[in-house]
């Protein structure tokens, strides 16, 4: 039988144990001597980066914003251009610019662009944002250790991207150049494009300039000229790009390149000689690629110097045009073929 003296124990004991854990977590009631101090993290803890603004990154006589010290900078709103100025101006190296998803937008007046670094500053990363409606190219980068993400660039006066005083490394990924008077994306040697978009480019959409880079999983469509373009240098592996619906060719290369796994097809939209890849130079690569309803499937301009391997063809009104002398693939139905290195029609 349960007594009320056994009750009033079992009170007791837990009393003393719930005094006992409040002592404990009380903490010392004798603090030490000396200032208070705060416990919190300070502001530069929870967001070491730098805003950009007037007055962090005053700008000068030909730039709103101007940056002259390496480290991570970002925007807090749209940023709407002062005629005549840049927006960023870069002038030290290893500087990061996120734009949060905002806009850099500029307006009219003399040639000026949205985001640059000056002569011989490198280790800039551009990322979130969009830049828009500038005089001149909408960003323009010259150095080595370059890296846009996540980039727009829309309507710009010259090119959405002009990295072409880029020496490498440098990579552009997952951006959009829309509308841009000159090229989309215009790169240098050593240059890294994927999984970009370029469309309505007054000239081509990606101009490939310099030598030794990779183009791939980038989609181009209604550029006035070219897709994808190599004119100068070479060396470019172009890959698993997507080109359609150009005023002239998909792709159109010159030297030493490797064009493999590409599908261009509507080619050609503005002339009647528009092709799905013109190789012009010689040293040419052009394998396993899906070319489809262009005025010309592959064309050439050289002699004995192309390889034309394992593509496939439809619906082209000429499936090969140009020189002679280079080395293709019989070309065949996929049930006829017998040559591992047939180019198949269908």
């Amino acid at each position: 039988m349960r007594t009320a003296y056994g009750s009033n124990s079992l009170i007791l004991g837990i009393s003393v144990i719930v005094a006992a854990a409040m002592l404990v977590s009380a903490g010392d009631l004798n603090p030490p001597a000396g200032p208070v101090t705060p416990t919190m993290k300070g502001l530069d803890w929870v967001e070491p980066r730098t805003v950009i603004s007037l007055d962090t990154t005053p700008g000068d006589a030909d730039s709103l914003f101007r940056i002259t010290q390496p480290g991570s900078y970002y925007l807090v709103g749209d940023v709407q251009g002062v005629a005549n100025k840049h927006g960023i101006e870069i002038a030290c190296d290893n500087v990061t610019i996120d734009m949060m998803g905002f806009t850099l937008a500029g307006t009219p007046g003399a040639a000026a662009i949205g985001i640059r670094n000056e002569p011989g500053f490198r280790g800039v990363t551009i990322l979130n944002g969009v830049v828009r409606d500038w005089t001149d190219d909408g960003i323009s980068l010259s150095g080595a250790r370059l890296y846009i993400e996540g980039v727009k660039a829309d309507r710009c006066g010259a090119s959405g991207f002009d990295l072409a005083g880029s020496n490498g490394p440098t990579t552009i990924v997952r951006c959009q150049a829309v509308a841009n008077t000159i090229y989309g994306i215009n790169t240098g040697s050593g240059a890294t494009v994927v999984e970009c978009t370029a469309n309505s480019n007054s000239l081509s959409g990606i101009n490939l300039g310099g030598s030794g880079g990779v183009c791939e999983r980038n989609t181009t469509i209604f550029n006035t000229f070219s897709g994808i373009a190599q004119n100068s240098g070479g060396g470019w592996v172009i890959r698993n790009n997507t080109c359609s619906q150009n005023g002239e060719n998909g792709i159109n290369v010159c030297t030493s390149n490797s064009i493999v796994g590409n599908v261009c097809n509507l080619n050609g939209t503005a002339v009647t000689d528009g092709a799905g890849i013109y190789v012009r130079c010689g040293d040419n690569r052009v394998d396993s690629n899906h070319l489809s309803s262009n005025d010309i499937g592959v064309r050439m301009t050289t002699n004995g110097e192309e390889v034309i391997i394992r593509n496939t063809f439809h619906d082209n009104t000429t499936s090969f045009s140009g020189s002679t002398g280079n080395d293709i693939g019989p070309l065949s139905l996929a049930s006829n073929a017998v040559s591992p290195f047939a180019n198949i029609i269908h």
